[in-house]
C-alpha cells in the first residue's frame, strides 16, 4: 500500500513516519548521528513535495 510523506491539510502538513533510509530505500550505515541526518532529509524532501521548507 502506498504511504505519502506529507499531506497539506489547509495551513498544516502532516509528515508520516520517517526511518533511516536514502533514496534506494536502503538503511543507512553508520549510528545515531548518521540515521538521524537522513532521518531529517528525508522529513526536508517531504516538506519539498508540500511546498515548503524546515524553516
Amino acid at each position: 500500500m502506498p504511504l505519502s510523506p506529507a499531506v497539506r491539510a489547509g495551513d498544516f502538513v502532516y509528515i508520516s513516519g520517517q526511518v533511516p533510509v536514502d533514496g534506494d530505500r536502503i538503511v543507512v550505515k553508520g549510528g545515531i548521528t548518521e540515521q538521524t541526518e537522513q532521518v531529517l532529509q528525508n522529513v526536508k524532501a517531504a516538506l519539498a513535495l508540500a511546498g515548503c521548507t524546515m524553516d
